[in-house]
């Protein structure tokens, strides 16, 4: 084994001279390339040297990164850290070598390549795993009728990463590469594209990406609003993670951007919804169901909600049948175009909850609001008894009958007490003259 390692590395270094006028140090870049530098220099790509598989430096390495042949010779010649990605990670030379770019930058600019494929030479088995979960869209069994995924290729074109046009959502969408830092805050990330407003602001920059009106489904639910037992953001339910025992490695990382509800409330996970969602109260029932007061199993509330709203969906699928037939043979007048505004105003509503995508999850009352103004869209104008409105109707009906017993109630305690306040005056005042 030593001598096919040894043989290996030979062969490499055979190969450094032929192309190691292609190679440029940090350094050489940093002279003209100051912030990039000091943003790589201080982040985890350039400190992320150590033992891999029990081997130390390019030995360890060798064999996986055999492409970047005038990076191992700085490796073996101890310029730079075996492990650290350099400019020439992103930044391939040009067919003269980076040489002429240092000289001429403007006629010689090195070409970059800031696909996730690049990220996955080291953020991938075995060192880590993130790039196997972002990319379920190469799994043998993801269904693109039936799943999202920001591996997908986007069906309407491309749109601008990092000054790099691509049709996925990438690593850079999110990550700056020379910091490998967030680009902003996370909330704020997940909303530039799950946000009808933001991406309709963004069209005039060419982003064709949409990913639905999550934002504006999720903002003002129970988990921006008090109501929950704490708020909520994205990352909190669709980046659940799972760490070995010994609290160092990541064996899930969360992006595949998946709501798991069992992952979300596994007791060893690091997830805030095992807080509540797996122990409940210190004062449970004596059965030690906690079904019995609540769905505390966030598997449970899931499911329910969905069903619900699915359901619903499904009712609704055939109202709007319905009603498109009334004015498919309705003549036209000034009535009809108002009756065809008012159809599209209902299908506006129930595309809102499908293109959201949660069914019901981000925002259980909105959607039932938003599905039900729906329904009594279409009802009207298919004639039909409207459920939702004899229930609102009913419930004003019942607190005016309450506001009238109220007042009658009130009405009759005032004349009961003014009738004793005379009784009792009257009987001073005879008792007064009697003496």
């Amino acid at each position: 084994m030593k001598k096919a390692t040894a043989f290996a590395i030979a062969i490499v270094l055979m190969a450094i001279p032929a192309v190691i006028a292609n190679a440029a140090s940090t350094e050489e870049c940093k002279k003209c390339h100051e912030d990039e530098y000091k943003a790589w220099n201080l982040s985890a790509h350039y400190d992320n040297d150590g033992i891999i598989f029990g081997k130390p430096g390019p030995e360890a390495c060798i064999f996986c990164h055999f492409g970047s042949t005038p990076r191992l010779y700085s490796v073996m010649y101890g310029e730079v850290s075996a492990e650290s990605p350099e400019c020439e990670m992103c930044h391939k030379p040009s067919v003269n070598g980076f040489t002429t770019h240092i000289t001429t930058p403007s006629e010689a600019v090195p070409p970059q390549n800031l696909s996730a494929e690049v990220c996955e030479d080291c953020h991938t088995k075995p060192h880590h795993i993130i790039y196997e979960e972002w990319n379920e869209y190469n799994n043998s069994d993801y269904d693109s009728s039936s799943m999202e995924s920001h591996s997908e290729p986007s069906e309407n074109g491309t749109y601008m990463q990092n000054n790099g046009s691509e049709s996925r959502v990438t690593c850079v969408m999110c990550h700056e590469p020379h910091s490998a830092q967030l680009r902003m805050d996370a909330q704020e990330l997940c909303e530039s594209c799950h946000s009808y407003e933001i991406v309709q602001e963004t069209e005039e920059n060419n982003s064709d990406f949409y990913g639905g009106p999550q934002w504006e489904m999720y903002n003002g639910s129970i988990y921006t609003n008090g109501v929950h037992a704490v708020n909520l953001k994205c990352i909190d339910c669709h980046m659940a993670t799972i760490i070995d025992e010994n609290g160092e490695q990541k064996l899930v990382t969360g992006h595949s951007f998946n709501f798991d509800p069992v992952l979300l409330s596994d007791p060893d996970s690091g997830n805030i919804c095992k807080k509540c969602h797996v122990t409940g109260h210190e004062e449970i029932p004596e059965s030690g169901d906690c079904n019995e007061c609540h769905e505390v199993s966030l598997a449970n509330i899931t499911s329910s909600r969905q069903e619900i709203t699915a359901s619903k969906l499904q009712e609704l699928e055939i109202l709007q049948e319905n009603a498109s037939t009334i004015l498919l043979t309705s003549e036209s007048n000034e009535s009809l175009e108002k009756l065809t505004a008012d159809y599209n105003e209902a299908i506006s509503y129930i595309e809102f909850v499908k293109t959201d995508g949660s069914l019901g999850m981000h925002n259980s009352e909105r959607t039932e609001e938003e599905l039900a103004k729906a329904e009594i869209i279409f009802r009207s104008i298919t004639g039909e008894e409207n459920t939702y409105i004899e229930v609102e109707d009913a419930e004003i009906a019942g607190k005016e009958k309450e506001e009238e017993n109220t007042v009658a109630s009130t009405g009759i305690a005032d004349l009961f007490l003014i009738i004793s306040i005379t009784a009792i005056v009257m009987a001073m005042s005879k008792k007064k003259r009697g003496k």
